[in-house]
């Protein structure tokens, strides 16, 4: 297995870079991206940048592993790897920026059905309006909430039998609604009832 990685010194740069590689036109704030077929990651390396590298690591390797994967859960768990550690030989995240910005676009959430019903375009809000950074509070919101889910999932021993379940499951043509489905069947419990439990947890973090 082999992954190419890519630095650009600045942003300029790096929207050069991705031109030039993949023909792609980023977005004015991003700091990275990562490219499945060709198995590579470019990014921004200002010295600070591991979270960022950490990020697309995850959307790489997890193609060789899920293919499928549904954007909630590949975007949640790339960003839940940003700020992360050890424990016991395997990487565990740990609450980061993006709870930060949870707080500030709290309004702007989507509920967790919502969540795992989202398509790629709806999680990265590609209809809404876009600042100068990049992105909307809308979609600043959906891929906050994505991360802290898994940090929730992953406090309380539920991230990997989810993880498991939708790697194996079979894909038919309702991917929303099976979504919901499953999500509920390895819980154990109504997705309305976890987005309460989740608005609770989340409340009880440190700021």
């Amino acid at each position: 297995f082999h992954i190419t990685v890519y630095f650009a010194p600045d942003r300029g740069q790096l929207r050069d870079l991705a031109r030039k590689l993949h023909g792609i036109d980023l977005a004015p704030g991003s700091i990275g991206y990562s490219f499945s077929a060709d198995q590579s990651m470019v990014g921004w390396a200002d010295g600070k940048a591991y979270g960022t590298f950490a990020h697309e690591l995850f959307h790489v390797m997890v193609r060789g592993n899920f293919g499928d994967i549904p954007p909630f859960l590949d975007e949640g768990m790339a960003a839940l790897y940003e700020v992360s550690g050890f424990e016991q030989g395997r990487a565990v995240g740990v609450s980061n920026w993006r709870g930060a910005l949870l707080r500030k676009y709290w309004a702007e959430r989507p509920g967790i059905k919502e969540l795992v019903q989202m398509n790629r375009g709806a999680l990265d809000d590609v209809a809404g309006p876009s600042d100068a950074g990049g992105g909307s509070g809308k979609q600043a919101a959906n891929h906050a909430t994505a991360r802290y889910l898994m940090l929730y999932f992953q406090e309380r021993g539920e991230l990997r039998p989810v993880y498991k379940a939708f790697r194996s499951r079979k894909v038919n043509d309702r991917p929303a609604a099976q979504g919901v489905e499953l999500l509920e069947s390895v819980l154990g419990r109504p997705l309305g009832t976890v987005d309460t439990e989740f608005a609770e947890w989340f409340g009880k973090l440190p700021p």
